[in-house]
């Protein structure tokens, strides 16, 4: 009897353990920096010459989500990334686990959570300074349709 109740907290003990650094390692992915840490911050965004996009302001976080606000309300969260010379708005995973995400987030997208995955714009940096980066070139994808935009970009630092 004492034997099989010490194998039985033993392995309670190493169930615990392990449940343990699953959490530990959920945590500290969730919340390890993702996003270059010149661009984390509020950034108010104004296309040239584009009177149709309107302003908006883009939330940049340290964990990789982007939160774009418009002045009329809508919001949009999608992930966000800076490769070489370009800043990434967007995108989604590769591979079924990728697929899987896109479909859910269209689906919860068209309802009311406001997070997209299936498309994708890239700027093209053109200047980096520590309050505004502009942008020489954009171009926007969904699919296999790829849109590019001669369009200068203003993006400026929002102060709090």
């Amino acid at each position: 009897m004492d034997q099989t109740q010490a194998r039985s907290r033993r392995r309670r003990r190493w169930l615990i353990v392990a449940l343990l650094l699953v959490l530990v390692s959920m945590v500290s992915w969730r919340y390890w920096p993702r996003g270059d840490a010149r661009f984390v911050g509020r950034w108010k965004v104004h296309k040239e010459n584009d009177a149709k996009s309107g302003d908006y302001v883009l939330d940049l976080r340290s964990s990789g989500v982007a939160r774009l606000k418009w002045e009329d309300g809508r919001r949009v969260f999608t992930y966000w990334d800076v490769r070489d010379d370009r800043l990434i708005l967007g995108g989604s995973p590769d591979g079924f686990t990728g697929s899987l995400l896109v479909t859910a987030s269209q689906r919860l997208s068209s309802k009311t959570l406001g997070f997209r995955l299936d498309s994708e714009s890239v700027y093209t940096i053109g200047e980096l300074g520590t309050d505004s980066i502009v942008s020489i070139g954009q171009s926007w994808s969904k699919g296999v349709v790829r849109r590019q935009f001669d369009v200068r970009t203003i993006f400026t630092r929002i102060r709090e």
